[in-house]
Formats: C-alpha cells, structure tokens, sequence
C-alpha cells in the first residue's frame, strides 16, 4: 500500500484496521489518520495516535492539522 486513509470514529476499530495495514505498507507510503488531533476530539484516538507516531521509529510526521482533525505520517525506508 502506498496511501492509507483512516477515519473510523473508534479507538479500538482505528487499532484494528491500523494492525491490518501496517505490514502492507510500502516504505516512502503515507500513513493518514482522522479525528487523532487535537486530543479530545474522540476519546482515546489522540492516544492511539500517539503509540502509532512513536512505534519503533516507523513513521515521520508531515503534518498535524487541528483545523481538519487530520495528521499525515510518512513510513520511513528502511536501511
């Protein structure tokens, strides 16, 4: 996968369709995850984004919107 949109409005369907993509994702593929920013838009996915931000260095932010609710990470490729 290259690009990969989430917008599933619960925490625990956001972590389960996250488990799913993750492996499929191809180095340089973007990652999109919404209603994860600010924190407080829906209960727990702030949090949820915040371990899938930090998991082993996978990822870098391109952006974190507060106004779209919106937040893009880049996978990194791997050496």
């Amino acid at each position: 996968l290259n690009y990969v949109f989430l917008d599933l409005d619960f925490p625990i369907s956001m972590r389960h369709a996250y488990r799913l993509v993750k492996d499929k994702m191809t180095d340089g593929s973007y990652l999109c995850l919404h209603d994860v920013v600010p924190r407080g838009i829906i209960k727990g996915l702030f949090e949820l984004y915040q371990e899938i931000k930090n998991e082993n260095s996978l990822y870098e932010v391109i952006i974190e919107n507060h106004r779209t609710n919106l937040a893009v990470l880049k996978k990194v490729c791997k050496a």
